[in-house]
């Protein structure tokens, strides 16, 4: 219950107190309106020995044939329209939970620190955002038909208390009695779900896994492996479903016979008191309804109980990701470039971006992985940092990035250090070695990096094309800029990384870092391309094994994270 409570505040948070309150109402008064459904049997039977007039129950009135079925058809349109309101009302709050706390833990995942970011198992993520929340929504609506259910048992056994006080209060506490006993087996379902959600989470990183080992496994040949393994791990999850639906449907299917039996027995004790039978008739209905509603909200709550922890997980995941913001401001405008002026005890700034004296060590590494660097970027013009593999170049970018907070030394941009990272960011160009795009078209592929509400003309595309000398690949494609790619089919390694440069460039950026980023290019093409960069409108940041002689410009050499020199 505590549980199911904690779900509906979560509710009300994101959709508000009063539309949760006015779902309650109504499915309270739909539950009313089947109780008072109930209680116009007994005219509608007695209307089939004949007579005029027909009393109802509890009430001291008496209903001519007319009356009495234009009541009982006024409760049925009545009820049927107040199950339409709820029902729309109530997928409308679940959805909205669900798609604010899934999209929320997005947008907080996206803007965490860098650090926290990076060291996030994609698997388990993609799990915590698809199958948890699919789980988490089935969770909204099971508490949802838990108040339903809940309404309409205190509603029913209002209507058999109201026919024979007797029979209906021990109608009542059979079910309360029943619903005890199956609380164990409500508490059992939480803990299956708590294992099935850690299993889902093996499942899904051997999927992913193996999809991401896809060509070593196929060099290998070592699908027969990667499948078993992949099959393990959606037997570990079978095994808990199966015990789950065993368990439950054993509890459902223990409460059916129970009930039928107590049906039966409550029949008996109503001809013994002398009930008539349009009473007796309308008592069986009554205990026959109520018999399925707590079935509903015993298969309800476990339903629930099972689900829930992947609510609770998301809800966890999301409040841990809070915890690890980023420590600079992630919003506002682009930081200004500002006048250059003298510092005391700092030397006159020339460059974009100075480090002086960076250091970095990552937590539980004793050796740093970069120590003592000294760097400047001019505003202009090429810089070249090359070493060997674990030498400290991606530190040094994420750095440079505002990714990753130095531990010693200083990053400054124009002379100052940097207060707004968003602000700086979006005045750099960024090429990854391994190249993302996404499926659609080419015009797509180039403008997904652009600042919201910055529209990508024709001219800057082909501008940034014909830099990256991708323009004639993208004319010859059918459709041009509208072409679509098709996962990539279209492209070459090569033409991919120069789509992926030429989407840095429609940025307009200040600073073009270059990660490996012509690592799948000829010498001729990367040769000619760089002289297309360095045309004075940018400074460029280019990492690289191979040393680039055609190319003028400072080179910083490092080695297991220090200086070795530069040029």
């Amino acid at each position: 219950m505590g549980r199911a409570l904690a779900c509906l505040r979560l509710m009300s948070g994101t959709v508000g107190r009063t539309r949760v309150l006015v779902l309650l109402v109504l499915q309270a008064g739909v539950a009313v309106l089947e109780g008072a459904g109930l209680v116009l049997l007994v005219p509608v039977i007695q209307a089939l020995g004949g007579g005029d007039r027909f009393s109802v129950p509890g009430l001291s009135v008496q209903l001519t044939l007319p009356r009495a079925f234009a009541l009982v058809i006024a409760v049925v349109v009545l009820r049927g329209l107040g199950q339409w309101w709820a029902a729309v009302l109530a997928v409308d709050i679940r959805l909205a939970t669900v798609d604010r706390l899934r999209l929320g833990l997005i947008n907080d995942l996206y803007g965490s620190d860098w650090t926290y970011l990076a060291a996030q198992r994609r698997s388990e993520v993609i799990q915590s955002l698809t199958t948890n929340v699919e789980r988490a929504q089935s969770a909204v609506a099971m508490v949802l038909r838990i108040f339903v259910s809940a309404f309409l048992i205190v509603a029913t056994a209002a209507v058999g208390v109201l026919l024979a006080p007797v029979v209906g209060g021990l109608a009542l506490v059979a079910v309360v009695v029943v619903m005890l006993l199956a609380a164990r087996s409500t508490r059992g379902a939480t803990a299956l779900g708590q294992v099935m959600s850690a299993r889902i989470a093996g499942f899904g990183a051997a999927l992913s896994d193996s999809l991401g080992s896809a060509r070593v496994m196929r060099a290998h040949g070592a699908e027969r492996a990667w499948s078993e393994l992949v099959a393990e791990e959606a037997a570990r999850v079978r095994e808990v479903r199966s015990n789950y639906v065993a368990r439950s449907s054993m509890v459902s299917a223990t409460l059916g016979v129970v009930g039928v039996v107590a049906v039966l027995g409550l029949i008996l004790l109503g001809r013994e008191i002398g009930l008539s039978l349009a009473e007796l008739a309308t008592l069986i209905v009554v205990a026959t309804r109520l018999l399925a509603t707590a079935q509903t909200l015993l298969i309800s709550a476990q339903t629930f109980a099972n689900d829930v922890p992947a609510l609770e997980s998301l809800v966890d995941f999301r409040a841990e990701i809070l915890q690890h913001p980023e420590l600079a401001g992630r919003t506002g405008a682009p930081a200004p470039i500002t006048p250059r002026v003298e510092r005391p005890g700092r030397r006159r700034a020339v460059g974009l971006v100075e480090l002086h004296g960076l250091g970095v060590t990552y937590p539980g590494d004793e050796e740093p992985a970069l120590a003592g660097i000294d760097l400047e970027i001019p505003n202009r013009g090429l810089v070249t940092v090359t070493g060997p593999s674990g030498s400290g170049k991606s530190t040094l970018l994420d750095v440079i990035l505002g990714l990753l907070p130095p531990d010693e030394g200083e990053l400054l941009v124009d002379g100052e250090p940097v207060a707004d990272l968003a602000g700086w960011r979006r005045r750099i160009g960024y090429v990854p070695q391994q190249t993302v795009l996404v499926p659609g078209t080419v015009r797509q592929n180039l403008a997904w990096s652009m600042q919201p509400g910055t529209p990508l003309t024709d001219d800057r595309a082909w501008a940034a094309l014909e830099t990256a000398e991708l323009a004639d690949v993208v004319r010859a494609l059918p459709g041009r800029l509208q072409a679509p790619l098709q996962e990539l089919a279209e492209l070459s390694g090569g033409e991919q990384q120069r789509l992926a440069i030429a989407r840095a460039l429609v940025r307009d950026p200040e600073l073009l870092i270059l990660d490996e980023a012509t690592s799948a290019l000829d010498r001729a093409t990367e040769s000619r391309i760089l002289a297309r960069l360095l045309d004075g409108n940018r400074a460029v940041l280019m990492v690289t094994h191979r040393a680039l002689s055609e190319h003028p410009g400072t080179v910083l050499r490092l080695e297991n994270g220090l200086s070795t020199g530069s040029d």
